[in-house]
């Protein structure tokens, strides 16, 4: 997370394969003026490795962050 509190948030997500670290500098350029929560979605980067995957738990695991 970066940017300054109370700004308006920016969530970029990542493609399969890659994560959060992908948008280290574009987040980098926008957390002049926004809240960026770059995220790494389930068994990506630094998150968990559960069992499931799949384009509709990545969409419900964003949905309740």
């Amino acid at each position: 997370m970066s940017g300054p509190e109370g700004a308006p948030p920016v969530v970029p997500v990542h493609g399969r394969g890659e994560n959060a670290t992908t948008w280290d500098r574009i987040a980098a350029e926008l957390a002049a003026d926004r809240r960026v929560y770059a995220v790494d979605l389930r068994g990506h980067g630094l998150s968990d490795r559960p069992g499931g995957y799949g384009f509709d738990a990545f969409r419900d695991e964003l949905a309740a962050s």
